[in-house]
């Protein structure tokens, strides 16, 4: 059997639908709060819809610069943004076997699909890459209070952007050992 036909496509929505996967959607009360609080501690006269064109205009050249390459410097000390990569290995560590290598899901799913042994066993697939690469924040030079309480958790929009921008070839970023920061 092939992968491509109908039992597999149905095998993939039953797996999908145990894990409880749901459409995805944005939770907007978040930037209305933003807006309101903007709005009461500056008053800009700017529209609801428009202060959101600015700002998604702002985080796309934010996301555009860093997929490029380029690390992003934020104002006044507070740290900047970077991406990261460290190489995959494989470590045995108190006699377990520890892999730092993601998990290829639509090569695990086919495999599951044609052994059902694999699947009663959980064998994964894992991905043949020599780094993994993250966006990270680095605060050690930061000069504000509380560092801990900040962090930046990168869209999954960006996310699958960098994952494109890495399979296509040609992406280099520091090495983690080297950075100092901390990686989502």
């Amino acid at each position: 059997m092939t992968a491509t036909d109908e039992g597999f496509s149905l095998f993939m929505e039953k797996v999908l639908k145990k894990r409880g996967s749901k459409k995805r959607t944005a939770v907007l009360r978040t930037k209305r709060r933003i807006y309101s609080d903007i709005e009461q501690s500056n008053p800009t006269g700017v529209s609801y819809k428009d202060f959101w064109k600015i700002l998604d205009t702002v985080f796309l050249l934010f996301a555009d610069s860093l997929l490029n390459g380029n690390d992003i410097r934020f104002p006044y000390n507070l740290g900047s943004i970077n991406t990261v990569s460290r190489e995959t290995n494989v470590k045995n560590v108190n006699g377990r076997l520890k892999i730092f290598k993601y998990i290829d899901w639509n090569a695990t799913l086919k495999l599951w699909y044609s052994d059902s042994e694999a699947k009663k066993e959980k064998i994964l697939v894992r991905t043949d890459q020599k780094n993994i690469y993250s966006i990270c924040y680095r605060k050690k030079n930061a000069s504000y209070n509380n560092k801990k309480y900040f962090r930046f958790l990168p869209a999954r929009e960006l996310k699958l952007k960098l994952r494109d921008k890495i399979r296509e070839g040609g992406f280099d970023s520091f090495k983690e050992k080297d950075y100092g920061g901390t990686a989502y």
